[in-house]
């Protein structure tokens, strides 16, 4: 699952470099988010990247999301990702592209989010991680705790 996040992180440094360079993370810690003032966010849904950004901005009105991540300072990274079974069944390994067609007790899913903070074209430091599993209703709760626990991550390293 973590290579679904490398991933989803190759995708957002390639966007923010012009190229599809290979990026090296190396740990970082929470205290690096002090004087940050711009972020990028990346989801693999439109509404999760959205849900993260609303609960950003009410909390930290100082903080602005850009549209490019080569304008940010750190990038939040975002997914969740159904489970390939059902808890009842777990022999079905027939996966749905539509997170919206798998919706209910039954699945479960997999939130994963990351904060970087880029150190140069090929290379950032993860400064926080976030991974939670669960029923699939929850999938909105996890979006929320991953944007909190970059809130206060941020308060703690400017307060």
């Amino acid at each position: 699952m973590s290579k679904l996040l490398q991933i989803l992180t190759c995708i957002v440094v390639a966007a923010a470099v012009g190229a599809a360079a290979q990026l090296t993370v190396s740990s970082g810690k929470p205290n690096e988010l002090k004087g940050v003032t711009k972020i990028h966010i990346a989801a693999n849904d439109k509404a999760f990247r959205n849900s993260i950004a609303s609960e950003i901005e009410k909390k930290l009105p100082q903080v602005v999301v850009t549209e490019k991540a080569e304008e940010a300072q750190v990038w939040l990274v975002f997914r969740v990702d159904m489970r390939a079974y059902t808890k009842n069944n777990p022999s079905f390994n027939e996966s749905s592209p539509n997170l919206a067609t798998l919706v209910g007790p039954e699945y479960e899913v997999v939130a994963m989010g990351e904060v970087l903070r880029p150190t140069s074209q090929t290379s950032a430091q993860s400064l926080l991680k976030f991974k939670d599993s669960g029923n699939s209703m929850l999938r909105q709760k996890f979006v929320v705790e991953f944007a909190d626990s970059f809130v206060k991550s941020y308060q703690k390293a400017n307060h």
